[in-house]
């Protein structure tokens, strides 16, 4: 039998990076235009958009894009979640709970070019987790999609980049 030990892919090569456990997720408390503070609400899940809503997902986009989130990072995520929107949730469900793996493997990178400066896909995805956790049902699906719409909308308003 072969000794792959010193193949440059073996996991416990001590050069192999591991997952950044110890990463504390980012506050997700934004303030308005006016300064009020605005937290994530999960009544805009399971009840549906509201203004507050709208005025997060604003102040939250305009914060992905000064943290260098570019819109060729969520573009994958964003088709998918649109196609399981049209395929029906129930009928996608498995796809739908493999973003959260698909998007942190996007973070990874992102943080690995980056050097640390990944305030805006962190961003994001602590968003899409606190979102994603509560969908269990069509309708939910569908508030967790406008969520997701109303981020990425306003996100290319404040001028994210391909």
């Amino acid at each position: 039998m072969q000794d792959y030990s010193n193949f440059r892919g073996n996991r416990n090569n001590s050069t192999t990076r591991s997952p950044q456990k110890d990463k504390q997720p980012v506050d997700l408390t934004v303030r308005d235009k006016n300064g009020t503070v605005m937290n994530f609400k999960t009544s805009w899940i399971t009840d549906g958009a509201d203004q507050e809503m709208v005025d997060y997902t604003d102040e939250a986009g305009k914060r992905m894009k000064n943290g260098n989130l570019t819109a060729s990072q969520i573009r994958n995520i964003y088709g998918e979640i649109k196609r399981i929107q049209i395929g029906g949730y129930e009928k996608n469900k498995a796809s739908f709970l493999l973003l959260q793996p698909k998007l942190a493997y996007i973070v990874g990178r992102t943080e690995a070019k980056s050097r640390g400066n990944s305030e805006g896909i962190r961003v994001y995805q602590d968003i899409f987790i606190k979102a994603a956790k509560l969908v269990n049902d069509e309708k939910s699906y569908q508030n967790f999609c406008n969520l997701m719409e109303a981020l990425v909308a306003y996100h290319k308003y404040y001028g994210g980049k391909d």
